[in-house]
């Protein structure tokens, strides 16, 4: 779908290092698996307003919003974060967030959203984050990217249309229409 196209054209335009490339991959896949549906928002409760403010405007990339305070949005980002996960996954510790799979599957079904609406909004709020990146939060956000990158690729793995992995034809008609993956050494 378009929007697809476009926000992958915009995503590879910000510059966040390896793991944001890994994260597009793993996103890209996550869309095909999930149809490109046109259904399910992702929560909106705790979500940073430079996000609410750049859908209301009418989505555009070329205005894309700037936080003011990157402590204030990193903290909404979290929170927001937080309170989409299976219980489970909720920690009295905080960061970083357990990496553990509730015995429920249907406890992803909050993140498990494609489309415009659904993961997509995520992927785009860690673009909005990017845009402010400096040496000194550069850390954190890698971690977050890392923790996102950790729950698509689950939620892709264990969605009930079947494995990760699509038939090779499948695979070779789509190769063009997603980021190549990197050789792991």
């Amino acid at each position: 779908p378009q929007w697809m196209i476009d926000a992958l054209e915009f995503f590879e335009s910000v510059e966040a290092g390896d793991a944001w490339v890994e994260l597009l991959e793993v996103w890209a896949e996550f869309e095909k698996t999930m149809g490109y549906p046109d259904g399910k928002r992702i929560s909106a409760k705790s979500r940073p307003e430079e996000v609410a403010r750049w859908i209301s405007g009418g989505r555009s990339y070329d205005k894309v919003p700037v936080p003011d305070s990157l402590d204030r949005y990193a903290t909404q980002w979290k929170s927001w974060w937080t309170k989409l996960q299976p219980a489970c996954r909720k920690s009295a510790k905080g960061w970083p967030l357990p990496q553990v799979c509730p015995d429920n599957d249907a406890e992803w079904d909050g993140l498990r959203r494609g489309g415009c609406n659904g993961f997509f909004i995520i992927v785009m709020a860690l673009a909005i984050w990017a845009s402010a990146l400096d040496d000194e939060s550069a850390e954190e956000f890698l971690e977050i990217v890392e923790d996102v990158t950790w729950v698509c690729s689950t939620l892709t793995e264990t969605h009930p249309s079947g494995s990760k992995r699509g038939s090779s034809e499948e695979s070779e008609e789509s190769e063009e229409a997603r980021p190549r993956k990197r050789a792991r050494a």
